[in-house]
C-alpha cells in the first residue's frame, strides 16, 4: 500500500476512534511525509480530508501545503472536497474555499454548484448564515485579489447562487484599500441596479480621501442618477479628474436636457481645467447648444498647447465641418 493510501487509511480510522491517541499521532508523521511528495493522487485526496480533521495540527499542516501547491495539484483535492464533503459539513467547505483556494479554484467549485441544482439548494440554505458570518467577505476578498476577468466570473457565479451577493459586495466598500474600492466599483457597475448603486455605502465614496475612488464613484453613480444637485456637487471636486470622470458619466448615459443641467454645464466651460472644459462644450454641442461648439472651435486658438490638443481631439471626434478649416490650419501650423 502506498504512502498517500496509508495515510486514507489512517485519517478514516482516526475518525472512527477518535480517541485512539497513538493512530492520531502516526497520522501526523504519515502526513508529513506525505506532504513532501505531492505527488500522489491518494496523497491529495489525503490532503483534502486532513483539512476536515478535527485535530488542529494535521488541519494547518494540510491548509499550509494547500496554499503553494500549482492548480493543477490543487483541482483534486477540491474535487474530493466538493464531491465527498459537501452534504456533510457545508460550512466548513465554505470556511476553506474562502480561506485557501485561489479564485480559479473558486470558479472551478461554483461552476460545479451551479451545475448541480441540489447543491446550489443547499448553498441558497445557508445563505442568512454568510450574510451573519465573514466567509462571504472571505470570498469577495479573495475575489478581488484576482484578475478582473475571473473576478467577473466568479462574481457572477456566485451572484447566480445568491442574489444579495452586489449587496455583500457594496457594504465592503468603506473597508477595503483604494485599489480594492476601485476594483470593487467596477464590478458593481457590471450589475448596475440602481437600488445598489445608489446604496449609502457607495454614495459616502464621492467624499472619499483618495480622488482616483472620488472619480470612479462620480462616473457611476452620474450614469445612474441622472441628478443635477449631485453633478453640480462634484464639479465643486478640487480635482480635474473627478470633475471630468462627472462629465463623461452624462456623456455617457445622455440624460434628458434641462435648463439646471445646461446651466451647469454652461458654469463647466469656466472650469479652470482645459480638460473639464473641453468635455462640457463637447456636451453642450451633444444638445444642441450652440455655445459648445463655439467654445470648442474658440479653444483651437489657445496659447495652451493642452488646451488645443483637447479641441482639436473633441471636434475630430464629432467630425464638425464648420471646424475644419481651423482643425487644417492648426495641422500646419502646429504638426505634433
Amino acid at each position: 500500500m502506498n504512502l498517500g493510501r496509508q495515510v486514507t487509511e489512517l485519517l478514516r480510522e482516526s475518525e472512527e476512534q477518535k480517541e485512539h491517541q497513538e493512530a492520531l499521532h502516526h497520522i501526523k508523521l504519515l502526513i508529513i511525509e506525505t506532504l513532501k511528495t505531492r505527488n500522489e493522487p491518494e496523497a491529495l485526496v489525503a490532503l483534502a480530508r486532513g483539512c476536515f480533521l478535527k485535530d488542529e495540527e494535521v488541519a494547518q499542516r494540510c491548509k499550509g501545503v494547500i496554499k503553494v501547491l500549482p492548480p493543477n495539484k490543487v483541482e483534486p483535492i477540491w474535487t474530493f472536497i466538493f464531491e465527498r464533503e459537501f452534504y456533510t459539513d457545508v460550512k466548513k467547505f465554505l470556511e476553506l474555499m474562502g480561506e485557501l483556494c485561489g479564485t480559479e479554484m473558486m470558479h472551478y467549485v461554483l461552476r460545479n454548484l451551479r451545475s448541480d441544482p441540489a447543491k446550489a439548494e443547499q448553498y441558497k440554505q445557508f445563505a442568512p448564515w454568510l450574510r451573519d458570518s465573514g466567509t462571504i467577505n472571505k470570498f469577495l476578498h479573495t475575489i478581488l485579489t484576482s484578475h478582473p476577468k475571473t473576478a467577473q466570473k466568479a462574481i457572477t457565479l456566485l451572484t447566480h447562487l445568491d442574489k444579495n451577493v452586489p449587496r455583500y459586495l457594496a457594504n465592503m466598500l468603506e473597508s477595503l484599500a483604494p485599489e480594492m474600492t476601485i476594483k470593487a466599483l467596477r464590478l458593481l457597475a457590471r450589475f448596475n441596479p440602481e437600488s445598489i448603486m445608489t446604496a449609502v455605502p457607495i454614495r459616502k465614496l464621492i467624499k472619499h480621501p483618495n480622488s482616483e475612488v472620488r472619480a470612479h464613484t462620480a462616473y457611476l453613480l452620474g450614469c445612474t442618477l441622472h441628478n443635477t444637485m449631485f453633478i453640480e456637487y462634484v464639479l465643486g471636486d478640487p480635482v480635474p479628474n473627478v470633475r471630468l470622470s462627472v462629465l463623461k458619466s452624462i456623456e455617457k448615459s445622455l440624460p434628458e436636457s434641462s435648463p439646471k443641467l445646461i446651466d451647469i454645464l454652461h458654469t463647466a466651460l469656466e472650469d479652470f481645467d482645459e480638460g473639464v472644459r473641453a468635455k462640457a462644450a463637447q456636451i453642450l454641442h451633444i444638445f444642441k447648444d450652440v455655445k459648445g461648439l463655439h467654445t470648442l472651435i474658440s479653444m483651437l486658438e489657445s496659447s495652451l498647447p493642452s488646451e488645443r490638443a483637447y479641441a482639436a481631439g473633441f471636434l475630430g471626434e464629432l467630425k464638425e465641418l464648420s471646424a475644419r478649416d481651423k482643425l487644417q490650419q492648426l495641422a500646419q501650423d502646429d504638426p505634433n
